[in-house]
């Protein structure tokens, strides 16, 4: 019985996992790259670059505390908050930041599109 014919490794190798403490995060981290350009590079450096922008690095953001990057001005309402960004968290952040947090400087609008964000999310967690 065959269950794959004639299927290159890179149609398999498509969905792309990414692990943080043990924690598996589904998406794809190539899109998740190209949607990363489209919509945090303008105010945010790559997580690969340990470096603020006109937002704070993002450098090891999953698992890290809200509002804890060194030397960040974050607003009020985003220091109050008292969570680590782990899936759920970010999940929620980037369809509605201002939904979220009300009172956040963040202008990001979010996306809608589930893919883009489990996309997104895989992206940030490869790079740590």
């Amino acid at each position: 019985m065959k269950f794959i014919t004639n299927v290159g490794l890179g149609a398999i190798a498509t969905f792309a996992m990414a692990s943080v403490g043990g924690v598996a995060f589904a998406g794809d981290a190539a899109n998740g790259e190209k949607d990363f350009k489209k919509y945090c590079l303008a105010c945010h450096n790559t997580p690969d670059q340990d470096k603020s922008k006109i937002g704070p690095s993002l450098h090891g953001v999953v698992g890290r505390h809200v509002a804890a990057y060194p030397g960040f001005a974050y607003s009020n309402a985003l220091k109050e908050k008292d969570w680590t960004w782990d899936e759920a968290h970010l999940d929620t952040w980037l369809t509605k930041p201002s939904t979220m947090v009300p009172g956040t400087k963040m202008s990001f609008n979010g996306t809608q599109k589930s893919e883009e964000r489990a996309d997104l999310i895989a992206y940030l967690a490869a790079n740590k």
